[in-house]
């Protein structure tokens, strides 16, 4: 099995097979929001917000 075998679901519960993605850049990030790591997405939102990349 491998990254593109996966699929999961988007903010609107659709699902994203990840083998639509094979050739393009992919950056993961782990943004669970009910951990102690939480102020720590602040730098992905200035970093997103920055670069102008849609998430």
């Amino acid at each position: 099995m491998s990254f593109y075998d996966l699929s999961a679901k988007t903010n609107k519960g659709e699902t994203l097979d990840f083998s639509t993605l094979k050739g393009k850049v992919v950056l993961i990030v782990n943004t669970a929001s009910k951990c102690g790591f939480t102020p720590s997405t602040m730098g992905w939102r200035r970093f997103t917000k920055n670069t102008r990349i849609r998430v």
